[in-house]
């Protein structure tokens, strides 16, 4: 019997705190001592982590109806008015500008290449958040991405989605994996995948991670629409980032 088997039951009591004190102690003795202990009780975490999604999902779309409601509510115009000579400041003011930004545009060199982009803004260190089934398929396809062994993860995530296609949390990840292989544009599909979805608390990750792939992929053009997508969206959590990577990328 493996470490895994054999402390799977002490795993699940002590995540779900049903120790006694001394249990805690004699158990946590031996977590800092045995590091597949230390592994089975991370994966436990991850795994219980998918219970608070629902609410967190219910929460979004809530916020989003109140965003929408705001927009609805018509601001008066302010009006100002200029005499002739601060028109003409404010003209100069602007062509200058204009002028200046155009200047460096055009002749200071980009800061950032699409990879160093890609490499500053991509974390592959996330906490796995997925549907607990039971499948000891899934926990195998998880312990191996949390291993980063990527390749082994996609073949069993690929397997679970044959008969769940619809799991855009083993879909998201498999994206991840993906990316990790450096197979972008499969990456690209499996984003797109739960973008189409759109009942999902993946959609935000995927919309900004879609333009990640794109960006690494070579399709600039591609990828400034899609963070521009994701710049304009007033509650995403990506909103700053995706804003900040197109200034890097030189973008109006």
């Amino acid at each position: 019997m493996n470490d895994n088997l054999k402390y799977a039951l002490l795993v699940d009591r002590y995540v779900n705190g049903e120790m006694n004190k001394e249990e805690i102690m004699s158990f946590e003795e031996e977590l800092q001592k045995n590091k597949g202990l230390q592994a089975n009780v991370q994966l436990e975490k991850d795994l219980n982590m998918i219970l608070a999604q629902k609410d967190i999902l219910e929460f979004r779309q809530k916020m989003a109806e109140v965003m929408m409601r705001q927009k609805e509510i018509k601001q008066p115009a302010k009006t100002f008015r200029l005499t002739s000579r601060r028109i003409q400041l404010a003209a100069a003011s602007i062509t200058i500008l204009i002028l200046v930004s155009a200047a460096l545009f055009l002749f200071l060199p980009r800061q950032y290449s699409n990879t160093k982009l890609f490499n500053k803004y991509y974390d592959s260190d996330r906490p796995v958040h997925v549907t607990r089934s039971g499948d000891i398929d899934l926990v195998e396809a998880l312990r191996n991405y949390q291993q980063k062994n990527y390749e082994q993860a996609i073949l069993l995530f690929n397997d679970i989605l044959i008969t769940d296609p619809n799991n855009s949390a083993i879909r998201f990840y498999t994206g991840i994996s993906f990316i990790e292989t450096e197979k972008f544009t499969d990456a690209i599909s499996c984003f797109q995948e739960i973008i189409r979805n759109n009942h999902s608390l993946y959609v935000e990750p995927a919309e900004w991670h879609l333009g990640l792939s794109y960006l690494r992929n070579g399709d600039e053009d591609l990828a400034i629409a899609q963070f521009k997508k994701v710049a304009n969206d007033d509650i995403s959590y990506y909103n700053s980032k995706a804003t900040k990577i197109l200034e890097q990328m030189n973008s109006e």
